[in-house]
C-alpha cells in the first residue's frame, strides 16, 4: 500500500473538528484531526498512527495514549504513540 498525502474535510466531529489529514507509506499511516483552520504547528490535533504489518495484521494507537486535541501535527513522527 502506498498512500499519498491526503487532506480531507469530510465529516464533522465533536466540537466542529472537521479536518482530517492522512500520510502513509508501506508500513504505517498517520491520521490527524483538528478544527478547520488550525495550523499544523499548533498543539490542537488528535493524532493516530495505524501500523500495517507484513503478515496482514493492523494495529493503531493515539499520540499520548488518548484522543485529546493537544498534539502538534508536524511532530507526528517523533511522538510517543500507544500502539
Amino acid at each position: 500500500m502506498n498512500l499519498a498525502t491526503t487532506t480531507v474535510d469530510v465529516f464533522k466531529l465533536k466540537q466542529d473538528r472537521v479536518r482530517t489529514v492522512m500520510i502513509g507509506n508501506d508500513e504505517y499511516l498517520f491520521q490527524g484531526w483538528a478544527e478547520s483552520g488550525v495550523l499544523e504547528s499548533y498543539a490542537q490535533w488528535t493524532i493516530k498512527r495505524v501500523v500495517l504489518y507484513a503478515n496482514g495484521d493492523i494495529n493503531s494507537g493515539f499520540a499520548g495514549g488518548n484522543a485529546s486535541f493537544n498534539q502538534v501535527w508536524v511532530d507526528r513522527e517523533s511522538l510517543s504513540l500507544q500502539v
